[in-house]
């Protein structure tokens, strides 16, 4: 809104010759910041994946390889470049061998629904169907390893709750797909148990306090976005929630 009303200012007390230099301005501008985004891209890629010569020991969106897959993704969105494509596929089946030592991470930003995420999406760009289906049933596969029993405020199944690792975080990770791949791409009923188990253990971890629901994060009760109550509940309310699991 800064940005335009300006704009129209210089329309209404203006000649018709003055109002098109700020679009010229403008286009060029936009010209000059995907240049300098592009040359940062390169330069994530070189020193991230090129000169680790294909490994890594962080295969997380967070703080590892995996992030350089999504900038080199939204540079192709950007730009067309198929070169990116490809180098964000490698990088994920680099980081898919790497991430099944984190079992206990199940979440976009830090664990292993981020590498499955990305993977069926490079793989939907490049109209490949049989990694997309791969990657969208290793995603499905974290949810059917057990069952989703109720579990205190820390978390279930020795993972946590919050939208960084745990549960919240994947919930999230399915919304994302569902958006970018179509909704109903990884159907309600695999998601509401997790939802259903969510809120059942924020109500245990509710037990003592004035909240319908609570968390604890190594112990201690949290109310921000990354790893508490923020984040689960902003996850929360994009699901249907029923008489049975709302929280009371």
């Amino acid at each position: 809104m800064s940005m335009a009303l300006p704009l129209l200012i210089i329309r209404d007390d203006c000649d018709e010759s003055r109002t098109e230099k700020p679009s010229v301005s403008l286009s060029s501008s936009l010209e000059s910041f995907l240049k300098a985004a592009v040359g940062m891209k390169e330069e994530v890629v070189e020193n991230t994946w090129r000169k680790s010569e294909g490994g890594t020991e962080d295969p997380t969106l967070y703080t590892g390889l995996l992030g350089t897959a999504f900038t080199c993704l939204l540079s192709h969105r950007a730009t067309g470049n198929g070169e990116d494509l490809q180098i964000a596929s490698d990088i994920v089946d680099t980081c898919t061998v790497v991430v099944r030592t984190t079992k206990r991470r199940v979440a976009f930003l830090c664990g292993r629904a981020g590498v499955y995420v990305l993977g069926a999406m490079v793989a939907n760009y490049r109209d490949d169907q049989y990694r997309r289906e791969l990657f969208l049933n290793l995603f499905c596969e974290v949810v059917e390893e057990r069952a989703l029993p109720a579990g205190p405020g820390e978390g279930v199944l020795g993972m946590p709750y919050e939208l960084l690792f745990g549960w919240a975080g994947f919930l999230w990770s399915a919304l994302f797909i569902n958006k970018h791949l179509g909704d109903g791409t990884i159907p309600q009923s695999l998601l509401m148990p997790i939802v259903e188990a969510v809120i059942s253990g924020g109500r245990i971890g509710a037990t003592h306090t004035t909240c319908p629901l609570m968390y604890q994060w190594h112990g201690t009760h949290y109310w921000g976005a990354a790893q508490d109550l923020a984040g689960i509940m902003h996850v929360l309310l994009h699901f249907p929630l029923s008489l049975r699991t709302s929280p009371t």
